[in-house]
């Protein structure tokens, strides 16, 4: 015994599970797919040199007439944590211009609610 109670309640999670999985596979749930992995693509081809020259920024070394204590206190963490959440913040972008393309274009065509 699984813990999940009787035979009937298993089936019943793995035909709610493959119905899900189905539903899934709708056109206008397809065509978001390509959408995803173009902006992710995208986002990391185009910001890589922003991203390393960022990095560049970061370990320049500053006069101490600009008073930047805090980049030299946090030099590590913004190199190793925030420069590489820029390609991750361009995705984000991506996806949300290509969902407001989307709604201006009207697609996918809203849900009549049967009035």
């Amino acid at each position: 015994m699984l813990g999940f109670g009787d035979d009937q309640t298993i089936w019943g999670h793995l035909v709610q599970a493959w119905d899900w999985f189905f539903h899934l596979l709708t056109p206008a749930n397809l065509i978001q797919i390509p959408a995803v992995i173009l902006a992710g693509a995208a986002a990391w081809v185009l910001t890589r040199p922003l991203q390393h020259s960022f990095a560049g920024w970061v370990n320049r070394q500053w006069p101490a007439s600009l008073h930047l204590d805090w980049l030299e206190r946090h030099r590590d963490w913004l190199v190793g944590t925030v420069a590489p959440l820029i390609p991750l913040a361009c995705w984000m972008l991506g996806l949300w211009l290509s969902i407001a393309v989307a709604q201006v274009l009207g697609w996918p065509p809203a849900c009549s609610n049967g009035d």
